[in-house]
């Protein structure tokens, strides 16, 4: 597995803006679209077994949620899927998508934005992998699509334009300001400073340990308590937070930490307390935050505090056997 770095969660407004963009202008040729497919998927997002917001943002390139079990990925399947791209930061289903010839490429990206490296991973996935192509995120709504349009801006396949409708077809919200920015200022990449860049694209990316996961989660959860007391807004000392985005990183990280691996954390029991147990806690808080983030989402502040108050419950659980012992 390849190792990057855990996404961060500074929540500052990412800056898209490409230092090296060029008035390029063009557009290069998509690849094959693929036959008609069985199941529907149309310039509106719908749901299909195993699949939610599924969508289609370009010929042979579509977006969505996360597949879910053995209906997702015969839901891709149906539509022809040869490449599945995750930029969520949990662990791909690898071996669904393997049995079923597709192949997958981890790109892990933010709430925040999506950094160079990745923006320019993303365009060279959807330029050169095989299509039909499905980038998904969690739920396919806001990363997801956002990731999906900036690497097809890049190439020249869709417009700037095209980009930002394709964002409020899919319903990504505008709580998430570095995702929209990306797909204002992504320009085109010139085709031969695109072929140069090498892009690894592995299956799985490594975004981090138990210990590092958790102190991102520390820092996190502190900001969140700023925005909590600001009544959960943007504190006025601290602008650079975005609530709902914030939220989602949380949640995201939550979901990646709930996958065990053969780090000590994953094998060690306090008395009273298993692994088992201490996983499916981190299950629970990643429930809990992505209601967070959906109330922030939808100005529910009583749905955030009750939701926020679960997350802490669910901390404090898993501590009392744990860091407090």
């Amino acid at each position: 597995m390849i190792a990057v770095a855990l996404p961060a969660l500074t929540i500052l407004l990412a800056s898209c803006a490409l230092s090296d963009r060029e008035p390029e202008t063009g557009r290069l040729a998509a690849g094959t679209p693929s036959d008609a497919p069985s199941i529907a998927a149309g310039p509106t997002p719908t749901d299909a077994p195993g699949v939610h917001n599924l969508i289609e943002v370009s010929p042979g390139v579509y977006s969505g949620s996360m597949p879910e079990g053995d209906d997702g990925f015969e839901t891709l399947r149906a539509l022809g899927v040869k490449t599945v791209i995750s930029v969520d930061a949990a662990r791909p289903d690898v071996e669904r998508a393997r049995a079923r010839g597709m192949r997958y490429a981890h790109v892990p990206v933010e709430y925040a934005g999506i950094d160079r490296d990745a923006r320019w991973d993303l365009a060279k996935a959807v330029r050169d992998l095989p299509r039909p192509i499905y980038v998904h995120c969690h739920h396919g709504k806001h990363r997801g699509p956002a990731a999906a349009a900036v690497g097809l801006e890049l190439t020249g396949e869709i417009t700037t334009e095209d980009a930002l409708s394709f964002l409020e077809t899919a319903g990504t919200s505008p709580n998430y300001p570095g995702l929209w920015q990306c797909a204002r200022e992504a320009g085109v990449v010139p085709v031969s400073k695109l072929d140069a860049w090498d892009a690894e694209l592995p299956e799985i990316a490594e975004v981090g340990g138990f210990v590092a996961g958790m102190a991102l989660l520390d820092r996190a959860y502190d900001r969140m308590k700023l925005v909590r007391d600001a009544g959960w807004r943007a504190p006025a000392n601290h602008p650079d937070l975005v609530p709902a985005a914030l939220a989602g990183q949380i949640a995201d990280v939550f979901r990646q930490l709930s996958v065990p691996t053969d780090e000590p954390e994953y094998t060690a029991s306090e008395p009273g307390f298993t692994a088992a147990q201490m996983v499916a806690g981190l299950r629970d808080a990643a429930e809990h935050a992505g209601a967070l983030e959906r109330a922030l989402n939808s100005g529910d502040t009583a749905g955030a505090e009750r939701s926020w108050a679960l997350v802490a419950a669910s901390c404090k659980d898993c501590h009392e056997f744990t860091r407090n012992q």
